[in-house]
C-alpha cells in the first residue's frame, strides 16, 4: 500500500439503525412512508450491498447514513455515535460524477479538503497518491471534459477518499456506464476497497454486481422500503473476471434474485 494512504488509515465504522423510519409529506398533506422500519447491522470493514425494487427507499437510506436527512423515527448509528448531521468519516459516490468542469482533475479531488479548509501539502500528497492508486496519475492536469466516463468516476472516487473516510456510500456509482466499463469498474472498486479497507455501502439495481462485489447482500421490499432478508456471499477474495462464470457465483445470482422476486411479490401485497 502507498505509504501516503497507509499512514492515515483508520478502522473503518460500523453502521448500525434501529427501528429507523423516514416519512415525507405530499402536496395534499398525506404522509408517505419511505422506508422502515429498518433494523441494519453492517459490520465495520464489510462490502454490503442493498438490492431492492425502483423506490423502495435504497437511496433514502444512503441518505440517513450519510446524515444528509433526519429520520422520522427510531436512529441510525456509526461506530455507537448516532448521526445527526453529515461526517468527515462518511464519503459519498453518487451515480455521476459530478465533477467541476472549469477545476483540474487534481483539483476535483482535493474539493472536500478546500470546502473543509483543511487543504495543505500532506493533503495534495494524498489526492496525488489516490490518483495514482485509481490509475489517473498523468491526467492530475487534465479536465473532465477530457476524460471518459470510466475515468470521470474514478476522479470521484479518490474524491470520495480523499478526507480518508471510515465509510463509503455509493449510490448506484456504475449505472451509467456501459457493461464492459461497468464490469471494469467493479473490479477496479474492489481493488481500491481491498487496499482501504473502509466500510462500503453500495447501491445498486443489477443483482449480478451486488453478488460479485459484495459480502453481502441486504434486499428491500418495495416502499416503504424494510429489509426482507440478507445472504452472504461466500466467494473468495480477491475476486476477479472469472469469479463471474463459476457455478457458485451464478448460484448465488440465483439465490438474491429469488429472494428479490419474493420482496416484489411482498410489495404488491401490501
Amino acid at each position: 500500500m502507498d505509504t501516503a494512504l497507509a499512514s492515515n488509515k483508520k478502522a473503518g465504522l460500523g453502521i448500525e439503525s434501529k427501528s429507523l423510519k423516514k416519512d415525507y409529506v405530499g402536496r395534499n398533506g398525506q404522509v408517505i412512508s419511505a422506508v422502515g422500519p429498518l433494523d441494519y447491522a453492517i459490520r465495520e470493514g464489510e462490502f454490503f450491498s442493498i438490492v431492492g425494487p425502483s423506490g423502495c427507499g435504497k437511496s433514502t437510506f444512503l441518505r440517513l447514513v450519510a446524515g444528509l436527512i433526519r429520520p422520522t423515527e427510531g436512529q441510525i448509528f456509526l461506530d455507537g455515535r448516532e448521526i445527526i448531521e453529515p461526517s468527515d468519516q462518511v464519503g459519498i459516490v453518487f451515480q455521476r460524477p459530478v465533477l467541476l468542469p472549469w477545476e483540474t482533475v487534481l483539483n476535483n479531488v482535493t474539493l472536500p479538503l478546500r470546502i473543509a479548509k483543511r487543504l495543505d501539502a500532506e493533503g495534495v500528497d494524498r489526492a496525488r497518491s489516490l490518483l495514482d492508486m485509481v490509475g489517473l496519475s498523468h491526467f492530475a492536469n487534465n479536465y473532465p471534459s477530457e476524460l471518459s466516463g470510466g475515468m470521470q468516476q474514478r476522479v470521484s472516487i479518490a474524491r470520495a477518499l480523499v478526507k480518508n473516510p471510515s465509510v463509503v456510500l455509493m449510490d448506484e456509482p456504475f449505472g451509467a456506464l456501459d457493461e464492459f466499463t461497468r464490469e471494469s469498474m467493479n473490479e477496479e472498486l474492489l481493488r481500491i476497497w481491498m487496499l482501504q479497507k473502509s466500510t462500503i455501502l453500495f447501491i445498486t439495481h443489477s443483482i449480478s454486481e451486488a453478488v460479485f462485489m459484495s459480502d453481502r447482500v441486504g434486499v428491500m421490499t418495495s416502499g416503504p422500503g424494510r429489509l426482507l432478508d440478507i445472504v452472504t456471499v461466500d466467494l473468495p477474495r480477491p475476486r476477479s473476471h472469472e469469479e463471474r462464470t463459476s457455478d457458485d457465483y451464478y448460484n448465488y445470482v440465483r439465490v438474491v434474485r429469488s429472494v428479490l422476486d419474493n420482496a416484489s411479490q411482498a410489495g404488491r401485497e401490501k
